[in-house]
């Protein structure tokens, strides 16, 4: 009896940490789900009366409020890795159904395996994805940052510059 109960717990403790995970992989992984609230406010707040007559929200899509707006691999194949990656996330339940499809523990063992290198493969797909619009971001941003201060000191360069030039030719007279 002790044995099954300790099965529960595992379980429970199985299907929490592979939703943590999931949730992990989509927010700060992938950078999805960027804005939680508004996600829930854009999709329920034509269920929930008092979110539907917000008149300054503006309506848009699940996916354009879930996803995040720069997509390298389109909307739909994303949604496909985004498929595989939550089904494959719990590919561990197949233990339980273990004997009926697979006809050794080995062969369950191996076919987890390769599952999660797969999963893992698919995975870098988007991950890869977000770091590189991550540092476009951060480039842009240390761009733009030393173009303004580079302006900034190219303007105190000329004005101390000029100021020099004019006191010279006031000495020459």
């Amino acid at each position: 009896m002790v044995a099954k109960q300790l099965e529960y717990v595992l379980i429970i403790l199985m299907i929490i940490n592979a939703t943590y995970c999931l949730i992990w992989d989509l927010v700060m992984d992938w950078g999805m789900l960027d804005n939680p609230s508004e996600v829930i406010s854009q999709t329920l707040g034509p269920c929930v009366p008092a979110m539907a007559s917000m008149p300054e929200m503006k309506r848009v899509g699940c996916m354009d409020a879930a996803l995040r707006p720069r997509l390298r691999f389109g909307t739909a194949l994303t949604l496909v890795i985004v498929m595989i990656d939550i089904i494959l996330r719990y590919s561990w339940t197949l233990r339980f159904v273990e004997r009926a499809i697979f006809p050794s523990n080995d062969a369950y063992i191996i076919c987890t395996e390769f599952l999660e290198v797969f999963r893992r493969a698919v995975w870098n797909l988007l991950r890869v994805e977000w770091e590189h619009i991550k540092q476009t971001r951060a480039a842009k941003r240390m761009d733009v940052n030393v173009s303004s201060t580079m302006m900034g000191d190219n303007v105190n360069a000329t004005s101390s510059t000029m100021g020099i030039r004019h006191t010279l030719s006031r000495e020459r007279r």
